[in-house]
């Protein structure tokens, strides 16, 4: 997913404030929670070949992803759609950019949510 760009509706918000004084002390920067979860009628598969099948029974949408969106998914799915928790134990495992790996998390979220697949919590 490296390189994808992200729908501006899904891009976290981050919230800070700074004081001003020089005596205060800003605030500290936080992200706003955001989970995904699978869209009602939709019905996942993992193929033999690593990609992930989801197929929605209402619209009768059909999308494979493939291996490294599939693996994200799995991850969205293990910490019960925590964007940033999913992003934390992926950028471990493959040695990449938290940050990175979080925007790529997000923009796999807003295109699965712009096709109906998944929704925001």
């Amino acid at each position: 997913m490296p390189g994808s760009g992200a729908d501006p509706m899904v891009h976290p918000a981050t919230v800070g404030e700074t004081g001003d004084t020089k005596d205060e002390e800003p605030l500290p920067r936080r992200s706003v929670m955001m989970a995904i979860t699978t869209a009602p009628g939709v019905t996942q598969r993992m193929l033999a070949n690593g990609h992930l099948e989801l197929t929605c029974r209402d619209t009768s949408r059909h999308i494979e992803c493939e291996p490294v969106a599939a693996a994200m998914w799995i991850a969205l799915k293990q910490h019960n759609g925590d964007i940033d928790r999913a992003a934390e134990v992926l950028s471990a495992l493959w040695e990449t950019d938290p940050e990175d790996t979080r925007y790529d998390l997000i923009a796999l979220a807003g295109s699965l949510c712009s096709l109906g697949m998944a929704q925001e919590d």
